[in-house]
């Protein structure tokens, strides 16, 4: 019970902390949009250290977060077709 108290308590601590002060160095939205790449990380980390491999479908998924949240990040937008720009 008390590693199961420890392991939901400090990621939380840790966690809330470190979004709290990245949030006065940064935008809301992008501390937002960076939170979307944690569970790649724990893809990535379960890989990594437990040698468990997930399903091909996560790995399109991490893909898939990873580039719309590479994008988001970046300010790159897409033009509609057909639409002037700055309209």
């Amino acid at each position: 019970l008390f590693w199961l108290f420890m392991a939901a308590l400090i990621p939380q601590l840790v966690g809330h902390s470190a979004i709290t002060w990245v949030l006065r160095h940064t935008t809301p939205t992008v501390v937002g949009i960076s939170t979307l790449v944690e569970p790649v990380g724990s893809a990535a980390l379960a890989f990594v250290i437990f040698n468990e491999l997930p399903p091909q479908m996560v790995w399109v998924g991490c893909a898939l977060t990873l580039t719309a949240v590479a994008i988001a990040l970046t300010g790159r937008s897409v033009q509609k077709v057909g639409v002037p720009e700055g309209a």
